[in-house]
């Protein structure tokens, strides 16, 4: 059980660090720029790797604009899950995020 917190920890972190990640890649060709884009694809790969509602909640949550990201409410309803449906497949998808990710690094080292 602690273990899989830890896992959701750094998927939040992670995923938290998307959109400025994003802003990285945007820079010209500096190696912050690179670094930014071979995050911004890594995290982009692990997270279309999800099925479902989990690849659904963390895209709105976490890689949506603020202008079109949806209320937690908002997105329960269009997919009809209660809220506490929506939290338990949050917290799967996050450590389902996490463990491709960190596999993934670890694949490259």
């Amino acid at each position: 059980m602690e273990y899989d917190n830890q896992l959701n920890r750094i998927a939040d972190r992670v995923l938290k660090n998307y959109k400025n990640f994003k802003k990285l890649e945007q820079l010209s060709n500096k190696p912050f720029s690179i670094h930014g884009e071979k995050l911004v694809k890594e995290i982009d790969m692990v997270v279309n790797s999800l099925g479902g509602l989990e690849k659904a909640i963390l895209v709105n949550q976490y890689m949506t604009t603020t202008k079109d990201k949806k209320s937690r409410q908002q997105f329960c309803y269009n997919h009809n899950i209660s809220i506490s449906q929506y939290i338990e497949i949050r917290e799967h998808a996050l450590n389902e995020f996490a463990k491709g990710y960190l596999n993934s690094a670890t694949v490259k080292l």
